[in-house]
């Protein structure tokens, strides 16, 4: 069983998209506002809708605090997107608008 996340979250050097986190990333997260009320399981994870966002899944903020590369390549992952390595917080900003433009 896991929590529910409603934004992205870095624990360590990883960073998690919104959705269903297991219980030891969750014990590490110190701001209960980052949390769905209540609890969730895997089964209840959003759904992926026909682009292969998942629902309810907004990008990171462009930004202050969550606007890293961690969070946008993520993010661009989840999105189905090729990320490089070395590319950096802007170049995926770009690579995501670029896809958001071409598929709208």
């Amino acid at each position: 069983m896991g929590k529910k996340l409603t934004a992205y979250v870095t624990v360590g050097a990883t960073t998690y998209p919104p959705g269903v986190v297991p219980d030891e990333v969750a014990k590490e997260v110190t701001n209960p506002k980052a949390f769905a009320t209540g609890s969730a399981s895997p089964a209840e994870a959003p759904d992926a809708d026909d682009t292969g966002k998942e629902s309810g899944a907004g990008e990171p903020p462009r930004a202050g605090k969550g606007s890293g590369v961690d969070a946008w390549a993520s993010y661009a992952k989840a999105l189905g997107l090729e990320v490089k390595d070395d590319a950096t917080r802007d170049e995926l900003i770009e690579l995501v608008d670029q896809h958001n433009s071409t598929n709208s």
